[in-house]
């Protein structure tokens, strides 16, 4: 079978990461993979891709939005038996254009909600999903949640979750505080995620402030939102306690030297930064948003943009050893759960459904 997986651009992220997951192991079981990207100038990652023999299409147009990415789609897709698209508006644009080919078609739901549904959107959301055959979402909630706005689709939607490779993510080279320039002293809590309007990198700058100067806090990852951030921990006067690092490839390094990680966000579906939290045997402070709540221990959710809280919630775990303990250990075999074989099986088992229909 030659599968093309779709997206709007290969820059850094958890679709990125679940991509470069999944894509190789679905040409370790026998598949032709092909990989297309739409955006011509968000492929900083085509070759992380390309070393792992995928090749990535590049699309022609700078923004993803352009309506031309239709044509384009019409023109590549006719050579593949299968699609598998993610995010919008690749999702539309894919539906659209296989209007032509009438090829099995496979979306993933990568959030538990999105802005078109607080709008208008229904009736064209209803007709963009039902001409998928497959609806993926990588959490409980994600497919709950996308049944709830378009009921009629229910017998499309399948949970399939996020999964990381549990055992080799843990033997990455070693990094010390030292090499970064961190003191063995300080408490260190640690977020990877993209500076971009989803996560709410604000809010645990801002819970600095109402913590003792003994913490810490490194950021891992890039994107449009990191200038803000920084000047925000420097008008908050938390900049020296505040380490942004940029992209690494070396995160799950950085996360072991961790003695809290947080993901403060506005929405998700099922965050691999978590599972690679958990994996690497952290306590974990996340926003309660759907899709976290069904990782973490109640304990360690906190209100939305709410700084006080999140920082009562940190402040609890610096002093108490052995809660801290316990919700690691707790974290560490739920983690079990988001491997990446399970993972890789649940989207092999629906290509070949697909295939036989």
């Amino acid at each position: 079978m030659k599968i093309l997986h779709v997206t709007n651009r290969l820059t850094e992220g958890g679709v990125e990461t679940y991509l470069l997951n999944l894509l190789p192991a679905l040409v370790s079981a026998g598949y032709e993979v092909d990989l297309m990207v739409l955006d011509k100038n968000q492929v900083a990652l085509a070759e992380n891709f390309k070393v792992k023999n995928i090749r990535v299409i590049v699309g022609n147009y700078s923004s993803v939005y352009n309506p031309l990415n239709i044509l384009l789609l019409i023109k590549i897709i006719g050579g593949y038996d299968l699609i598998h698209s993610h995010l919008f508006p690749t999702q539309y644009f894919l539906a659209f254009a296989n209007l032509f080919h009438r090829k099995k078609l496979v979306t993933t739901e990568h959030c538990t909600t999105n802005k078109r549904r607080r709008s208008l959107f229904k009736p064209l959301e209803y007709i963009v999903y039902s001409l998928y055959h497959s609806i993926v979402g990588v959490s409980k909630a994600s497919s709950s949640n996308i049944i709830k706005w378009l009921p009629s689709i229910k017998s499309k939607v399948l949970t399939i979750l996020n999964g990381i490779d549990i055992k080799n993510s843990l033997c990455n080279d070693s990094v010390t505080r030292q090499d970064l320039g961190l003191s063995e002293e300080k408490f260190l809590i640690v977020m990877t995620a993209r500076f971009f309007d989803q996560k709410d990198h604000d809010t645990l700058i801002r819970a600095l402030s109402y913590l003792p100067l003994n913490m810490q806090v490194v950021f891992i990852g890039s994107g449009v939102r990191l200038e803000n951030c920084q000047l925000l921990a420097k008008q908050l006067n938390v900049a020296e306690r505040c380490l942004f690092l940029g992209r690494r490839s070396d995160v799950t390094a950085i996360i072991k030297l961790a003695d809290l990680c947080v993901l403060s966000t506005h929405y998700e579906g099922l965050p691999i930064s978590v599972i690679e939290y958990m994996a690497a045997g952290k306590p974990v402070i996340a926003t309660n948003v759907d899709g976290v709540d069904e990782m973490i221990n109640s304990q360690c959710l906190v209100n939305k943009k709410d700084a006080q809280d999140l920082a009562a919630k940190i402040l609890l775990l610096e002093q108490d050893k052995a809660l801290c303990h316990k919700l690691a250990q707790e974290n560490l075999v739920k983690a079990q759960e988001y491997d990446l074989a399970t993972m890789n099986q649940g989207y092999i088992s629906l290509y070949e459904k697909l295939s036989s229909i």
